[in-house]
């Protein structure tokens, strides 16, 4: 006992201390070294151990964010009027926005956290659309990743990745505006559910044995499309971009009531999550090539799970049903128009409708984004 005292006493003694702790730093540092040489996805960084994870997505804008460019599907989509009738913006003080929500999108809530205006919707403005602070917001409902993925309803127009990267190239743009831009990219969800699932379903109802490959081999493929269109952008001069995964799409009102169930479809959920990592991989092999870009990975699927698991941490009563929506089967989802009942506390609700968040749930995924929380830079930074 008296000889570990008097260890410990030696050890607080300065110059015993120090030289204990250059080889404390030494010894990290060398170990980090052969992690790097070895496992390079897996070696840890020393000075991000003593910083916050939020100043490696504050890196992303150290420079004043010069508008924010939109690519996505109706997660962040502005403009579809046609689709979203009232009530769909009914909490926007100048009217509908043609929004998937009661108000802002996360691409809305976004912008406005990085200091810019939102984004004016392409499919309002077209070839006539302005370039200033606000950028350009080229997503539309319905279409995704895959030219294949479509909803069902033949009337419903919608552009795919490949179609929305098309219209940007089109237009005449300031390159140095475009370096200074963020590029938001958030899309695939719909390739899970009108053309994964759909998939699915048919090999079940033929009583094929579905296989764990399918979902690998979707992944692969949804990450190919998403390849293609990170480097187009940024052969256009895109440097900064945001991009996010897909959220629990099991969990949405409309595939719980479809299904019948209660509680989320776990095994879409884990379908989707081989996406995501598989998306993880893909923006590090994109960022380590491209050295000049700045990439940060932006976890819808984590802040979902996270609000779903403790609903009233994150201020929410009711994270299961829509706040608009009259189930349809015709359709085979909750419609929301003017003659819905809409519930009276929107910022209690996780879902406006049976496929898309509220306003409130939007900031809540921007506010843990930005202090990052939720998302984080990848690639070697």
């Amino acid at each position: 006992m008296f000889r570990a005292f008097r260890l410990i006493a030696n050890m607080l003694r300065p110059r015993v201390f120090l030289s204990s702790l250059c080889v404390v730093i030494v010894l990290f540092s060398f170990l980090q070294l052969v992690a790097y040489l070895y496992a390079p996805d897996y070696a840890p960084n020393l000075m991000n151990m003593f910083r916050s994870r939020d100043e490696t997505v504050a890196d992303l804008f150290e420079e004043t964010v010069e508008g924010v460019f939109v690519f996505g599907d109706s997660t962040v989509s502005a403009g579809d009027f046609a689709a979203t009738p009232y009530p769909y913006g009914l909490d926007w003080k100048n009217g509908p926005g043609g929004r998937f929500s009661n108000r802002y999108t996360i691409a809305d809530c976004f912008a406005t956290k990085v200091g810019t205006h939102i984004s004016q919707p392409f499919n309002t403005f077209g070839k006539d659309a302005k370039v200033d602070d606000a950028g350009i917001n080229f997503g539309t409902g319905g279409c995704g990743l895959l030219d294949k993925t479509r909803p069902p309803s033949r009337y419903w127009q919608c552009s795919s990745a490949s179609e929305q990267k098309s219209q940007m190239i089109n237009l005449d743009l300031n390159k140095t505006r475009i370096e200074k831009a963020v590029f938001l990219v958030s899309m695939a969800g719909n390739d899970f559910i009108f053309s994964y699932l759909n998939k699915r379903q048919v090999v079940h109802k033929f009583f094929y044995l579905y296989l764990l490959s399918d979902a690998k081999e979707f992944a692969q493929e949804l990450g190919v499309e998403m390849k293609g269109l990170l480097e187009t952008l940024y052969t256009f001069g895109a440097r900064k971009f945001v991009v996010n995964n897909v959220g629990p799409v099991g969990c949405i009102p409309n595939l719980r009531h479809s299904f019948k169930m209660m509680t989320c479809n776990v095994q879409l959920n884990e379908d989707v999550k081989m996406y995501n990592n598989h998306l993880k991989a893909v923006l590090r092999d994109f960022a380590n090539m491209f050295v000049e870009s700045k990439v940060v990975l932006a976890d819808s699927y984590g802040v979902l799970s996270l609000i779903l698991d403790d609903p009233a941490k994150y201020g929410f009563k009711n994270v299961s049903h829509a706040c608009c929506g009259k189930w349809s089967k015709e359709t085979n989802m909750f419609e929301c128009n003017n003659s819905t009942e809409i519930c009276g506390d929107r910022k209690a609700y996780l879902f406006f409708d049976g496929a898309h968040t509220t306003d409130q749930a939007n900031k809540v995924f921007a506010d843990n984004c930005l202090s990052g929380k939720v998302c984080s830079r990848v690639g070697k930074h």
